[in-house]
């Protein structure tokens, strides 16, 4: 018996380093990492750490990540699968259409091959043999300034992309067809980049949970039950898919608690110059408009800037701690040298000390309680303001 026991516990040891570590963001700026082992809804998220078995309560992570899957990955080829579908619920997925009628389309995907979407509930579609940089550009930003009644149609023009405003009249197997100014202009993987659709006047409250796979899609909606092996998650339009967690890259959770300073406005930008180039601001981008990357670590939410800058929010005292994770954007490195600074009603509660363009990502949190108005200030460092490209990725403040 004694040796069956230990051949048992040999076997969870070996399984054990076989998995993949996860590292575990917490919403107040705590770290953790161990070995995935499941979810269910009374105890949260499931770890085998150094310190032994541990469960997270859903209500305390922001993301899990694992350590095989770096995130973003590149997308599935457009031979198997022709399009790539966004939803108003910040998921995408690769997809094909095999029918629809006015109100819905018909998907078929890898995980499930039969997927009925609302066609409100989606956000834009694009023709995955365009890759070429400037028309992903083109793409991406018309998809950031979605029209709130028009559809546009991206169409490729020789070297470029023209954009035109109408109604998307039908998606199906061969494409679909597109309603502007009294003529129909057909869907063509050939001549077509992709659809941005209206965005609408209301805004959709997004699922609890953010699925990014190793392929690059992603599926939301609400967790019900993980394992070792997948997860039971239950879209927002309805059905419910299984994820392999061998293709997961991240899980991201989605909390009342939270607001990520990307949703606000500043009610201040101060931008004082070594030089005279004048930067701005960028949400969910790296101040020169590339994504937020700090070391190997990218992420998709979070403010880029450049010394000497200060974001100043109006918080009227609802939140308790600020955090995120600092440093000079991946994009310039190992150039940079900056300080970051946190003020809280004029005071300052945090300090970086000099942050260079060799330093990993660091995480910060800082409590706020109380505090009304949030001031984020990147100061010159030690080699004037060159390179100086900050990122405050994933910047929150929570109750």
């Amino acid at each position: 018996m004694g040796a069956f026991c230990l051949l048992m516990s040999m076997v969870a040891v070996l399984a054990a380093a076989a998995s993949p570590e996860v590292r575990v963001a917490c919403l107040d700026g705590r770290t953790a990492a161990g070995v995935w082992r499941g979810y269910d809804a009374k105890h949260g998220f499931l770890l085998t750490t150094r310190d032994g078995e541990v469960a997270l309560a859903g209500d305390e992570v922001m993301s899990i990540r694992w350590d095989a899957s770096p995130v973003p990955a590149s997308l599935p080829a457009e031979d198997e699968w022709p399009l790539l579908v966004y939803l108003k619920d910040t998921g995408r997925m690769a997809a094909r259409v095999t029918g629809g009628d006015p109100r819905h389309v018909e998907l078929q995907t890898r995980l499930a091959d039969r997927l009925t979407l609302p066609l409100n509930g989606l956000a834009a579609m694009r023709f995955l043999a365009h890759r070429e940089p400037a028309t992903l550009q083109a793409f991406d930003e018309a998809l950031a300034a979605r029209e709130t009644s028009q559809d546009t149609l991206l169409v490729i023009a020789g070297e470029k992309v023209q954009s035109l405003r109408g109604a998307t009249e039908s998606l199906h197997v061969e494409g679909g067809s597109f309603r502007w100014r009294d003529r129909s202009v057909p869907l063509r993987a050939d001549r077509v980049l992709g659809v941005v659709f209206a965005a609408g006047l209301l805004r959709e409250q997004p699922p609890p949970m953010a699925c990014t796979l190793s392929d690059g899609t992603v599926w939301c909606g609400t967790l019900e039950h993980g394992d070792e092996r997948q997860l039971r998650l239950k879209l927002a339009a309805g059905p419910t898919v299984l994820l392999p967690v061998a293709d997961l890259a991240e899980l991201r959770v989605r909390n009342d608690r939270v607001l990520f300073l990307d949703e606000l406005e500043p009610v201040a930008y101060e931008f004082e110059p070594f030089g005279v180039t004048r930067w701005p601001w960028r949400r969910n981008r790296s101040v020169s408009n590339g994504p937020l990357r700090i070391a190997e670590q990218t992420f998709e939410r979070g403010l880029g800037v450049h010394s000497q800058s200060r974001l100043t929010y109006r918080l009227e005292g609802d939140y308790t701690r600020f955090a995120a994770a600092i440093g000079i954007d991946s994009a310039v490195r190992p150039r940079g040298h900056v300080i970051f600074r946190v003020l809280v009603d004029g005071q300052e509660t945090f300090n970086s000390g000099p942050v260079t363009g060799s330093d990993p990502v660091r995480a910060v949190s800082v409590p706020i309680p109380g505090g009304r108005t949030l001031e984020l200030a990147v100061d010159f460092g030690e080699e004037l303001d060159v390179s100086d490209h900050a990122n405050w990725a994933e910047a929150r403040v929570m109750r």
